[in-house]
């Protein structure tokens, strides 16, 4: 399951809630590498390689 840091700031009047779960680990895994240039043959070797998630 997912574990989180929980809430950062805590308030006595206006607490804090987690209202959705999270993205999953490595769903934008795609877009950021490509954003940051590499190309999707390299992309797929880093991600078999597990170099990345």
């Amino acid at each position: 399951g997912y574990r989180g840091t929980g809430i950062p700031v805590k308030l006595s009047r206006t607490p804090g809630a987690v209202r959705s779960a999270p993205r999953p680990k490595g769903s934008d895994t795609r877009a950021v590498l490509g954003g940051l240039g590499y190309t999707a043959d390299e992309i797929d070797r880093l991600l078999a390689e597990g170099a990345a998630l």
